[in-house]
């Protein structure tokens, strides 16, 4: 039933030499040159939400956070014991707080974390995430600080300089005034996201709490096994094993914001990159409807030797399904390509545009000083692109390509099954 109908399909696209019809051939290249950016953009748009969210939940936020309605609680014990709960990685007392770190070149607002010593031996996910740049990430010292690399360029300092550190009390009476505290700089290291990079100071955690008393928060940040699957489970153990005076906060709630707002500006994209490739494959409607005029005798000819409507009908379906196949095929693999070699391309890019503003200056000296040219700021981004490949997305676009490309060959097909044979030999 459907050997025959598949045959006639496949020598209406490929005429000759397996070479697609001339008629068709610009629709091919319309629904390859419209996929490639929704590859492109579904694979980076995912690498990118995917690194942002992990550096966030490895350095920003932990996957879980116990924070208790009373801040005078043995914090280091309580630590501890989480620690050694099912499913739980590691577990770290943690101080959060606002200051104002002064050298004699700048000053910046910063985010103060106090963190205890042994929390970058014991959490491989803050390793993983956090590059020393300069010095080490040492809390040993309690007037050491290990600063991001946007602060100390802010502050115009290197390992082994003093900084200071102001930061505001409340006194018995109500009254605020603002403290200054001195320190050594130990480290300096780098997320690969500006966000992170720019506004984060680390300071031993028994020096924070002496800093931060009744301004900081409190909490105790927790690394699970599973944060994406696991962690309803784990949150509702830990929310009953610590009693009513806590409560329990996940990494979705901590940034669901931001997540939202990702998901939301990624998904816009794709639909504008989906709609590209939808007027692409529509193509296909106008381009069988010239071949069922053009080819309205063969038509005829095969209904009046006993092919059915649909069996004609059918034949000009499978040919909008191999015309989108045929387009389907280059343009996931130039999608791919671009899409795993996306951080060379830019460099490419990048060096081409910059080496030829030079040229340009040194040729034109009205032209004043070269300015570098950046076709990624990694100020709003990750300065380097993760790729992830997600076989379900991409399957997912070939499906929907496909399945257009079908649609859109209902109504030559329907044209073709209405063919009256008799007339139309009459009139040949």
């Amino acid at each position: 039933m459907f050997s025959a109908p598949l045959m006639i399909a496949r020598r209406l696209v490929f005429r000759r030499e397996r070479r697609i019809s001339s008629h068709l051939k610009g629709t091919v290249l319309g629904i390859s040159l419209s996929l490639i950016p929704l590859i492109l953009v579904m694979i980076v748009s995912s690498g990118m939400i995917k690194g942002i969210t992990a550096r966030f939940l490895e350095l920003g936020t932990f996957h879980l956070q116990a924070r208790s309605y009373n801040q005078d609680v043995p914090w280091q014990d309580i630590g501890n014991q989480l620690a050694e709960e099912h499913g739980i990685k590691a577990a770290f007392p943690v101080i959060q707080g606002l200051g104002m770190l002064y050298s004699p070149r700048g000053r910046v607002g910063v985010t103060l974390k106090g963190f205890t010593p042994d929390m970058w031996e014991k959490d491989q996910g803050f390793r993983d995430f956090m590059i020393v740049e300069a010095g080490e990430f040492d809390l040993s010292d309690p007037e050491g600080i290990v600063v991001t690399s946007g602060v100390a360029e802010s502050l115009g300092v290197e390992v082994g300089d003093r900084v200071k550190l102001l930061t505001s009390r409340t006194s018995s009476s109500g009254a605020l005034f603002l403290r200054p505290s001195f320190f050594t700089l130990k480290g300096i290291c780098s997320t690969g996201y500006y966000e992170l990079d720019a506004l984060t100071a680390y300071i031993p955690y028994t020096r924070a709490d002496s800093i931060l008393r009744g301004q900081g928060t409190h909490y105790i940040g927790m690394k699970i096994e599973e944060p994406f699957s696991g962690i309803r489970e784990i949150k509702g153990r830990l929310a009953g094993d610590l009693g009513m005076d806590w409560y329990i906060l996940d990494w979705q709630e901590l940034q669901r914001p931001m997540y939202s707002s990702f998901e939301t500006s990624r998904n816009l994209i794709l639909l504008i990159m989906a709609l590209i490739v939808l007027v692409a494959t529509l193509n296909i409607s106008a381009t069988l409807g010239m071949l069922v005029l053009e080819n309205q005798e063969q038509i005829a000819i095969l209904k009046a030797t006993g092919s059915s409507g649909f069996q004609v009908g059918l034949v000009f379906i499978i040919a909008g399904l191999l015309t989108g196949l045929a387009g389907v095929l280059p343009g996931l693999a130039f999608g791919l390509l671009l899409a795993v070699n996306i951080n060379g391309i830019i460099f490419a890019l990048e060096s081409t545009l910059n080496f030829t503003v030079l040229i340009i200056s040194r040729l034109s000296p009205l032209s004043g000083a070269p300015v570098s040219l950046d076709l990624f700021d990694s100020s709003y981004y990750l300065e380097t692109i993760p790729v992830e490949l997600d076989p379900v997305s991409l399957w997912l676009a070939v499906l929907f390509t496909l399945s257009v490309s079908c649609a859109a060959a209902i109504i030559p097909a329907l044209r073709a099954a209405s063919v009256q044979p008799m007339e139309i030999l009459r009139r040949r």
